[in-house]
């Protein structure tokens, strides 16, 4: 129902499914969370879910949902992770659409005719039924990117709510949500500055996030906290997003899951700025970027290049009143 399940609740859930799956079990931790999750919704007799692929769709853990009366939401086609979906637009489309099964309903954007054509071979070939919207213009302060978003969400929501009788939420309600999402054109403030918070990893997340900033902030080149995983391309990424920086605070991230994930060097970022008249510094940590900005008395700053970086900023910003 919008909140976050209560952490004593999480526990309590996550001990008792422990027991149920025992120790000896040859699934990743990507795996094991999917699998606690869809049985803690039963257990918690929920009425509706909303599932997000973790990489892809067709060979993600969570294409186990597989009831007839699932619908689909396949959002925007862009090249990400080619190493594991695949090099080109279309195998990466056959990836995305690989969640629909027999009976289901898939909802995209009007996309470049050759991902339509795989969604819709696709679907003929599971049996399920595949539908375009077509894009419309919105008087609702939202990024450009989301307006996209938005009209997927939207027409979903009213294909559900028509199916099972749900009453209607007018347009409005429905932008609302929309509206201060974490990590995605995400503004707050602290110490005096605006942080615009933004995921954009990829080509294509980078031009929506960058066409979004110009029509809020137009003309304005602003300081960037910039960090970008392994295995995007980083080139492009710094070309696009030095249309709108004229400084990038560079810095570095490792995690460690079921395999590492790790920035590309902060140092190769610096060097690579350079390439587009963009002013560098690497940076020792996050809190030694954010350290600089509140010095500079920066009025605005972008945080980008990965979601990963986005976190570790939001919880220094949240739950910090000063920063050592």
């Amino acid at each position: 129902n919008g909140k976050p399940l209560e952490d004593d609740e999480f526990c309590r859930l996550l001990n008792i499914f422990a027991e149920i799956i025992g120790d000896d079990v040859d699934a990743t931790y990507f795996e094991i969370l999917i699998a606690f999750i869809l049985w803690a919704f039963v257990e918690l007799k929920v009425e509706y879910a909303v599932i997000e692929t973790g990489l892809g769709g067709l060979h993600d853990g969570t294409n186990v949902c597989r009831r007839a009366d699932k619908g689909c939401i396949i959002t925007d086609i862009g090249l990400d992770h080619q190493l594991i979906l695949g090099e080109t637009l279309e195998e990466i489309a056959l990836q995305k659409i690989g969640i629909l099964h027999k009976g289901n309903i898939a909802f995209a954007n009007n996309q470049p005719k050759e991902i339509q054509e795989v969604f819709r071979e696709y679907s003929a070939e599971v049996g399920a039924n595949f539908n375009v919207i077509e894009s419309k213009t919105l008087d609702i302060p939202l990024p450009k990117y989301q307006i996209r978003n938005w009209n997927l969400a939207y027409e979903t929501y009213k294909y559900i709510a028509n199916r099972d009788n749900l009453g209607t939420i007018t347009e409005t309600q429905i932008a609302n949500t929309f509206i201060g999402v974490p990590g995605r054109m995400h503004e707050l403030e602290y110490c005096g500055t605006k942080f615009v918070l933004d995921g954009a990893h990829n080509v294509q997340k980078m031009t929506a996030f960058v066409d979004s900033f110009k029509a809020k902030y137009p003309g304005q080149k602003v300081t960037a906290i910039l960090s970008i995983k392994e295995d995007k391309d980083y080139n492009q990424v710094v070309k696009i997003l030095s249309e709108i920086i004229k400084k990038a605070l560079c810095v570095g991230f490792e995690i460690k899951q079921d395999m590492p994930i790790k920035s590309i060097n902060p140092v190769t970022i610096s060097e690579v700025c350079a390439t587009f008249g963009i002013e560098s510094e690497v940076m020792s940590s996050i809190n030694s970027a954010i350290n600089r900005i509140v010095e500079c008395k920066e009025s605005v700053v972008i945080v980008t290049g990965s979601l990963y970086i986005l976190g570790s900023v939001l919880e220094i910003i949240e739950n910090t009143q000063e920063i050592i």
